[in-house]
């Protein structure tokens, strides 16, 4: 009996995972950066703003008073009852200049009070920062993908018997079926073998010996057919081969006829 090895991606998992989180972080911390420069030209603004502007002289920055002065330094105008776009102060234009000399690029100082939220001002101004989020979510799709469907088939084993197969996942047993009845095996892509037969079809990959189960079964495909003996895979006991046996009579894998004839042979009754 031979039993395939799975192999052991657990190393190749954490790389992944950790450009998972590379790619992330550095989105983070390009957009976190624009915005960082944006939010310092907003407070710039509002200082100024809160210095030329009464209004808003003794009123605590924050949030509600940024949106507050965009909306006094802006007016939607509007045609036929639809807003078709904002009208601009003078005051908007010369604070923008303020900035401006101060080293913000800007036509006009509503420019930097618009936002105060990071996602949105990354959606809505940084194409960049949303082409980076975009891919990073499709690399984090496909790692967890691969990850699932690694975790999903590492449960699954073969095991290579003298007249049969046996699949299973995990303990349970989900499929047998006869060496005999195999029409084709052969080797899959990522290290799996595929094997069709008279009304059955099984698949599995990351098969560490792939190529030794697969001469084991095509040598003992070729003896069925030719009628010749099978090299065994290893010398094993009489009283071995017949709890092997056993072991498939009580799983149903072969009649009682079967193992009689097999043990009277064994035992050279």
């Amino acid at each position: 009996m031979i039993i395939s090895e799975k192999m052991k991606l657990t190393k190749k998992m954490v790389v992944l995972w950790l450009l998972v989180m590379a790619a992330f972080a550095a989105v983070m911390a390009s957009t976190g950066m624009k915005f960082g420069k944006y939010m310092e030209a907003q407070d710039y603004a509002v200082s100024i703003i809160q210095v030329t502007n009464s209004d808003f002289s003794y009123q605590t920055p924050g949030p509600e008073l940024v949106e507050k002065m965009y909306n006094t330094y802006t007016r939607y105008y509007s045609y036929g009852g639809i807003n078709v776009g904002y009208a601009y102060s003078d005051a908007d234009k010369s604070i923008g200049d303020m900035l401006e000399e101060a080293g913000y690029p800007c036509y006009k100082a509503s420019e930097y009070l618009k936002y105060t939220d990071y996602f949105e001002y990354t959606i809505n101004e940084n194409t960049g920062g949303v082409i980076g989020y975009a891919f990073a979510g499709m690399f984090f799709l496909a790692v967890l993908i691969y990850t699932l469907w690694y975790v999903k088939d590492r449960k699954k084993t073969m095991e290579v018997q003298d007249a049969y197969i046996i699949a299973k996942k995990g303990n349970t047993v989900v499929k047998q079926f006869q060496i005999k009845d195999i029409k084709s095996i052969e080797a899959a892509k990522r290290k799996g073998l595929k094997i069709l037969g008279n009304g059955f079809k099984y698949k599995i990959n990351l098969v560490k010996n792939r190529d030794e189960i697969r001469t084991v079964i095509l040598e003992k495909l070729q003896s069925v057919r030719s009628g010749t003996p099978a090299p065994a895979v290893e010398e094993a006991s009489n009283a071995d081969e017949l709890k092997k046996y056993k072991d498939l009579l009580d799983a149903g894998i072969i009649t009682q006829d079967e193992f009689d004839a097999k043990k009277k042979q064994l035992l050279g009754l």
